[in-house]
């Protein structure tokens, strides 16, 4: 039998570590660097500060991010700044703004109601 650093527990997506803890900063870094390095989601900054910039880090990762982003940020923020930073946000679309309402269970009312008039296209009747 064979006997690894570390165990993978595919349920929540942590891994549990035995041994030395240089692994532990090592993974750690790692996983950072997967979600802040992403061209899909940062495509107009150079480099990302998930302290300072935590509204766009947040606004991102709800609007464009993927399962393992949404995991990352529930690990770096918590639940409370995610909601707050949903709830005030200009940026996210309707759609997403509605999912992850339902996801938080967050009033419909009070998920739109920070929200400005969609922006009307150039070539829309008046």
């Amino acid at each position: 039998m064979q006997k690894y650093l570390y165990n993978f527990s595919p349920y929540n997506g942590l891994i549990t570590f035995h041994g030395n803890w240089i692994f532990c900063l090592f993974f750690a870094i790692i996983n950072l660097m997967n979600t802040l390095d992403k061209k899909s989601l940062f495509w107009d900054v150079e480099r990302v500060d998930p302290q300072k910039n935590e509204r766009l880090v947040i606004e991102r990762i709800l609007s464009f991010g993927d399962e393992e982003d949404f995991k990352w940020a529930m690990n770096h923020y918590d639940k409370e700044k995610i909601t707050n930073n949903l709830l005030n946000s200009k940026s996210l679309d309707n759609k997403s703004l509605l999912f992850w309402c339902q996801y938080f269970n967050i009033n419909k009312e009070k998920c739109l109601a920070n929200q400005s008039m969609k922006k009307q296209s150039a070539f829309s009747r008046r």
